[in-house]
C-alpha cells in the first residue's frame, strides 16, 4: 500500500472521528460509568480491610486496650484517607466519564452555535440579494430569475415518471417542491395553502412549528402514487429549523418552472419568513 493511500485512510477515519465525536464522547461517558460502578463493587472488601487497618493502628498510637478497640471511630478524614488507595480507581473513572459526557454536551453546543451564526448570516446574506435583486431588475426579472433557480433544481431532482403521469391526468392537483428539502410530492394545492393555515394557526395559539411538522402536514394531503409513497417526508433538519410560538406567522410563494423535457409545470414552495434555526429543545448536531 503507497504512502498516499495510507494517508487518504487516515485522513478519513481522522473526518470520521471528528465528525462522530459527540456520540463516540457520549458512548464512552456511559460506558465508563459502568465501570465506575464496577470499581466501587470491587474496591469494597479492600476498602472495609484499609480502615480496619487504620483503627488497629490509631488504637496503636492511642495506646488503647486490645479488649476496647471495636469501639474506636474513624474521622471523616481519618476515613477518607484510609479508603483513597482502594478507591482512586473509582474516582479516576468518574472523573474521566463525566469529562467525556460534559465533553460532548460542549461540541453540540459548539457546533449548534455555528450553525445558528451561519444560518443567521446566510440568511442575512440571501434577504439582501433578493432586496438588490428586484430594485436592480424590478418584479418581474427578479420573478423570472426564481424561476431559473427552481429550473435548475428540477434538473437535479428527478421527478418520478408516474409522478409525471399523475399530474397529466389530475389537472386538478399540482407537482410541488418542498421547501428546504427539494422532496416532491403531488397535491391540489387549496390543500397545500390549508397547511400553512393550519401552521400559523398552531403558532397563534402558543405553539412552535416544527420544520417536521409542516413536511408532515404535506405528507397527509399529498397523493399516494403508486409504491412510491406520497414523497414527503420528516427529515433531521426538519428537527433543527423552527417557527417561534406567538412569533411573525409563516409567509410564502410559488416559484413555477416546468419539469425539465416536458410541459409539465412544477412549484417550488418558497419560506418568505424563514425558520429559526436550532431548536434548542433537541439534541441535534449538525455534521
Amino acid at each position: 500500500m503507497d504512502t498516499t493511500k495510507i494517508t487518504e485512510i487516515t485522513h478519513g477515519g481522522v473526518k470520521t472521528l471528528v465528525k462522530h465525536s459527540p456520540k463516540l464522547l457520549t458512548a464512552a461517558g456511559i460506558a465508563g460509568f459502568f465501570t465506575t460502578v464496577i470499581f466501587a463493587v470491587n474496591a469494597k472488601p479492600k476498602a472495609d480491610l484499609l480502615i480496619d487497618e487504620a483503627k488497629a493502628l490509631k488504637a496503636d498510637e492511642e495506646g488503647i486496650p486490645q479488649e476496647e478497640r471495636s469501639s474506636i471511630k474513624l474521622t471523616p478524614f481519618e476515613t477518607f484517607k484510609a479508603v483513597t488507595p482502594a478507591y482512586w480507581p473509582t474516582a479516576v473513572s468518574f472523573i474521566l466519564s463525566s469529562a467525556a459526557v460534559i465533553g460532548s454536551d460542549y461540541i453540540s453546543d459548539k457546533r449548534q452555535t455555528a450553525l445558528s451564526a451561519a444560518y443567521t448570516i446566510a440568511d442575512m446574506s440571501l434577504k439582501e440579494y433578493q432586496k438588490k435583486t428586484i430594485e436592480k431588475f424590478g418584479e418581474k426579472k427578479a420573478g423570472e430569475i426564481e424561476a431559473a433557480v427552481t429550473r435548475k433544481k428540477l434538473e437535479n431532482t428527478p421527478v418520478d415518471d408516474e409522478v409525471k403521469r399523475f399530474a397529466s391526468d389530475n389537472t386538478s392537483y399540482t407537482i410541488f417542491m418542498a421547501p428546504m428539502t427539494g422532496q416532491i410530492f403531488s397535491a391540489r394545492i387549496e390543500d397545500v395553502k390549508e397547511c400553512f393555515i393550519r401552521a400559523n394557526h398552531a403558532i397563534n395559539n402558543c405553539q412552535e412549528v416544527m420544520l417536521n411538522d409542516l413536511l408532515y402536514d404535506f405528507n397527509t394531503v399529498a397523493v399516494n402514487i403508486a409504491n412510491h409513497g406520497r414523497g414527503v417526508s420528516e427529515t433531521d433538519v426538519g428537527n433543527i429549523f423552527y417557527w417561534e410560538a406567538n412569533g411573525e406567522l409563516i409567509k410564502y410563494h410559488f416559484s413555477a418552472a416546468k419539469i425539465p423535457d416536458t410541459e409539465i409545470p412544477c412549484l417550488e414552495i418558497i419560506l418568505d419568513t424563514k425558520p429559526r434555526c436550532c431548536y434548542e429543545s433537541n439534541n441535534y448536531t449538525i455534521n
